[in-house]
Order: C-alpha cells, then structure tokens, then sequence
C-alpha cells in the first residue's frame, strides 16, 4: 500500500501540495489503519480528479479476466462483448475523472454523475 501511496503522492498536481504532505504523513506504517489509509488514498484520488491516480491506488479501473478489455478477442455472438467491456471502462472514466473533493464535500456533483445515480435502476443491485 505504501508504494501505492508513493506513486499517488508523485501524480497529484502543483496546487494539491498540502495533500501531498499530508498523505505523507498518513502512509506512515502504523499511523493509520490499512482501511483508513486506502480511504485516504481514494480521497486524494477523487481530489486529483486523475484516473491514474485511482489506478496507483487500486490498479486498472476496468479488467476483464486480469487483462485489459482490448487485449481480449471474443468470437461469434460474443464479438461485441469486447466494446462493452471498453465501454465500462469509459464510464467508470467519467465518473472519476470528473468527481472532485470539493464537488462531495459541497455535495454539488456534476450533472453526468447526479443524473446517473438519480436513475431509480442506478440503485437496484444486481
């Protein structure tokens, strides 16, 4: 985690430097726990507003089968499978690369994001 941490410290922009020290501080072994250190990381994520941040985090923001969607071939009626797959990986894109700190702590989330979690089906869990 603590290399995660490091590499995610390195992506955050000039102006999060406050963030940066303090995620510093917060990967220090035994500070925090590693739930709350994964918690930390993922705020600053979000406030990075960087989908390479997320992947320093927690890997590639979309695999399929431990493997990127484009290096997966399928065939016959499958064959489509592969731009849905990719398609996923655009949205989950979206969402995070658009999501800022600032926009949760104020609870004024861009309108792509209120308008999809506002869909009644967004909150079935299948």
């Amino acid at each position: 985690m603590t290399t995660s941490l490091d590499h995610l410290k390195e992506k955050l922009p000039d102006h999060a430097r406050d963030l940066r020290i303090n995620l510093g501080v917060v990967s220090a072994e035994g500070t925090l726990t590693p739930r709350q250190r994964w918690g930390t990381a993922l705020a600053s994520a979000l406030a990075a507003r960087n989908a390479e941040v997320i992947r320093a985090v927690e890997g590639p923001i979309a695999h399929v089968q431990s493997a990127p969607p484009e290096s997966i071939s399928y065939r016959g009626s499958a064959r489509g499978l592969q731009d849905v797959w990719i398609a996923v990986r655009a949205s989950l894109r979206e969402v995070l690369e658009n999501v800022t700190l600032a926009d949760l702590a104020s609870g004024d989330l861009p309108e792509e994001v209120t308008k999809l979690a506002g869909s009644s089906d967004a909150w079935q869990q299948r």
